[in-house]
């Protein structure tokens, strides 16, 4: 995700991981301005595609298992039909991309994973990577992370990126009665609702204005086929007892600090640690994280004792 959300990327110096163009969000500037006032369903359509994108150059055209990878079948995800899994066994680890990237964004996780035992899995969300379409839903987004946890059989860590930790939430709030509990989670730059990601996107090049931004709103509901507050990590989080490890720069540029502070304060167990210097996207590619990371799973994803079968990340 990018500071103006899911459909736009902004220069930061920092790479693209699979934002829409720019001018997706520029385009509709003008048109914003001279016909919202008369024209502001048609605009407020045109702003929900924008905003839906989740196309980049960065976006893979064949698909090639990543050295060392097999791939896994996903049932019950339209849209997906398989990931990528390293190690058939040992405890599961699941790798949750952002919104607009792919799973090779966050491949610089496997090798620790790999290294504690565990068969790491990523696969690429329904309209990234691999999959056709240039558009999706939040909705579609979090039911292929569930297909994918359940398809599995349960993982014991979820480790999500931005938007993904918004998707990755949601499913493990939903999932229950799998053989391997969810023992720990992993968000880096968490974006705390959706709500807020489209607030954020509508206020930024695209200028969105409030009668246009009423109907996107509307139009992206209709879509979701749930109200859109239903995406708030907080609200999520709070049925999970799992231990959580929220990494975030202070200095985000993209998603706010605060969102983190708030998901950690929310949170039954979770511990907020700041990486500054890292933006949004630099941190999934940093030795500092990938320890943070490891270290944290060793603990409270491989170490503790085993759980009673139909106990995963749900408070009971």
């Amino acid at each position: 995700m990018h500071k103006h959300g899911p459909g736009l990327s902004v220069s930061s110096g920092a790479p693209e991981l699979g934002m829409a163009p720019q001018h997706r969000a520029w385009a509709l500037r003008a048109p914003c301005r001279w016909l919202g006032a008369v024209a502001p369903r048609l605009l407020g359509r045109l702003a929900a595609d924008a905003f839906s994108y989740t196309r980049s150059r960065h976006t893979p055209t064949r698909d090639v298992p990543p050295p060392g990878a097999q791939r896994f079948e996903i049932y019950g995800a339209p849209g997906v039909e398989h990931g990528y899994l390293w190690r058939r066994r040992g405890p599961g680890a699941l790798l949750v991309h952002d919104w607009g990237a792919d799973s090779s964004s966050m491949r610089g996780f496997v090798r620790p994973l790999q290294q504690l035992g565990f068969r790491v899995a990523s696969f690429d969300a329904p309209a990234h990577g691999i999959w056709p379409g240039n558009t999706t839903t939040l909705r579609d987004f979090s039911a292929s992370v569930e297909a994918a946890i359940t398809s599995l059989g349960g993982v014991s860590v979820v480790i999500a990126h931005s938007v993904g930790c918004i998707a990755a939430v949601a499913a493990l709030a939903r999932a229950g009665g799998l053989p391997e509990p969810t023992r720990c989670l992993v968000l880096l730059a968490p974006a705390a609702s959706w709500r807020r990601v489209i607030d954020t996107w509508a206020a930024g090049p695209a200028a969105v204005p409030p009668k246009v931004l009423q109907e996107m709103l509307r139009e992206l509901q209709r879509r979701e086929g749930l109200p859109l507050h239903h995406w708030d990590v907080v609200a999520l989080g709070r049925q999970l007892w799992a231990p959580t490890l929220v990494l975030h720069d202070p200095a985000d540029p993209d998603v706010a600090f605060c969102q983190a502070q708030q998901i950690s304060r929310c949170f039954v167990s979770a511990r907020l640690q700041p990486v500054p210097g890292l933006g949004h996207h630099r941190l999934l590619g940093s030795a500092h994280v990938r320890s943070e990371v490891a270290r944290f799973v060793a603990v409270h994803a491989r170490l503790l004792p085993s759980l009673p079968p139909g106990m995963p990340a749900l408070r009971q």
